[in-house]
């Protein structure tokens, strides 16, 4: 959902969030038919307790206009979705359920039973639909993201040393070692990958020296060595850790940056930047 904007859909904005949301689920058409059972057949308590929470949510979260008016008092593209975690789906569905089963007496009970399970199992879509994978290890990262962290700190001379990585390294990376200082934050690289980098961004005194580590990364864009550097020593980021297949593993060497080591499928450079980050004085929220 990364890849929405209010701008361009309007009033389909909620549509294609929920789209991407939902998936391949039913869960949420389940949320409106117990909200209606309970309409219809809960007691007063019952009603009192989940029906307004539903009309609110009805009249907000899911209301096509309410995000058009909201997005010009705050940027909620990227984040609109997690107003669906409101929703009680786990508590209101397996309630209507119970209660549904609860009306129903000795064989009736028992085909309900049935029913209501073959809908659930053939209405949704789980993790472990192909088969259970077991992980590489117990903190469900790539062991290379783990061999990738070791080597860092080997080869550095501080605790909290600094670097850029790809993507899905760099959203790994963050989860597993916190003390590993991210020369982009997830904000930035969602930004870079999502969007088109302009020249503009890239000159930009907020967000530009990140958007050109991202470009050289992501993209394979070649800046001029003056505006790599540049933002190198801006970002204070001394490694750089690139999959053995990147290509601008050349572009990295010509620019200064040397091998400082590597794992099975990944190659650590490093630059010998002027000053490091503290991560006590500067910014210590860059992993979040």
């Amino acid at each position: 959902m990364q890849n929405v904007s209010v701008y361009q859909l309007g009033i389909r904005f909620v549509s294609v969030c929920l789209d991407y949301y939902n998936g391949m689920n039913a869960y949420l058409v389940f949320y409106l038919a117990a909200l209606l059972f309970i309409a219809l057949k809960g007691d007063k308590k019952t009603r009192e307790i989940f029906l307004p929470s539903g009309i609110m949510l009805l009249l907000t979260v899911y209301n096509p206009f309410f995000p058009i008016v909201i997005d010009r008092f705050f940027d909620i593209n990227r984040e609109y979705y997690r107003f669906f975690w409101l929703t009680p789906i786990g508590i209101l569905v397996p309630y209507a359920g119970v209660a549904v089963l609860e009306m129903q007496e000795g064989r009736r009970r028992l085909a309900a039973a049935f029913a209501l399970t073959f809908i659930l199992i053939f209405t949704g879509e789980y993790i472990y639909k192909n088969g259970y994978i077991k992980a590489e290890n117990p903190y469900k990262v790539p062991n290379e993201v783990i061999e990738v962290s070791k080597l860092l700190h080997q080869v550095s001379e501080v605790e909290t040393p600094k670097a850029m990585m790809e993507y899905d390294f760099n959203m790994m990376m963050r989860q597993y070692d916190p003390s590993i200082l991210l020369a982009v934050g997830r904000e930035d690289y969602i930004n870079g990958v999502t969007y088109e980098i302009t020249k503009e961004q890239m000159d930009s005194e907020e967000d530009g020296l990140v958007y050109r580590l991202v470009a050289v990364m992501m993209r394979g864009e070649e800046l001029e060595k003056g505006k790599f550097l540049e933002a190198v020593e801006g970002t204070h980021t001394e490694f750089f850790v690139v999959s053995k297949g990147n290509l601008i593993q050349d572009y990295l060497i010509d620019m200064g940056l040397t091998k400082a080591g590597e794992t099975k499928g990944h190659i650590l450079y490093h630059y010998d930047v002027k000053e490091r980050e503290n991560p006590y004085v500067d910014n210590i929220y860059t992993n979040f």
